[in-house]
Order: C-alpha cells, then structure tokens, then sequence
C-alpha cells in the first residue's frame, strides 16, 4: 500500500487559493531590482537580457511576460521592464514586474 497523503483534489485547491499557508511562502523581502531589455522573440518565448549586465539573461513566456507588464505580445520586443529578483536557496524568484518608461530610472 501507498503510504504517501491523499488530497482531495477541490481540499488542494482551496489550500492553494487560500492565503492559509503563508509558512510554505518563500521570503519575498530584499534582493535587487533588476531592469531587462527584450531582445528575441522565439515563437512562446522571449529572450532577454539585463541593460546594466548584457551576460545576466532570461528566458520568459511571450504570453505570461506581456500580461505581467499589461501589454500585447505583439510589442515586446525591444520592451524594458524591471522586476525584483530575490536569490533564494534553489533558484531566483522574480517578482514585481514594471513597464520601463523612457523617463523612468527604477533600476538598481
């Protein structure tokens, strides 16, 4: 027999939407702002990379990008954005995404 916990699928979703389990949330507090320049579009995806450190790159959605930053797809490339990157223990977690403006300066 399988010793691992049963869920009741609907159970699992409403633990998921709910705000009950804020001890299983990484911690989102400090780390850097972070602004990139979309640079490729590769069918779903975007290739981008940060304007102060063109070797710091990322691979985004086309779709999930574009609804982060409120804009058609169509436009990203050549887009800046900037989001909070916060280093964590398996990974980076980027939060806090923001359109970069001409006359903005919100990185670093």
């Amino acid at each position: 027999m399988d010793d691992r916990q049963r869920f009741d699928l609907n159970e699992l979703i409403e633990h998921l939407a709910s705000d009950d389990h804020t001890d299983d949330a990484p911690d989102l507090s400090g780390g850097q702002r972070i602004e990139y320049v979309v640079n490729r579009i590769r069918g779903a995806l975007v290739d981008c990379h940060a304007v102060l450190d063109p070797t710091t790159t990322d691979v985004n959605s086309a779709a999930s990008l574009a609804r982060l930053l409120k804009i058609d797809p169509e436009s990203l490339l050549g887009t800046r954005y900037s989001c909070q990157v916060i280093q964590a223990e398996h990974g980076n977690f980027k939060t806090d995404f923001r359109l970069v403006t001409s006359d903005d300066s919100s990185a670093g």
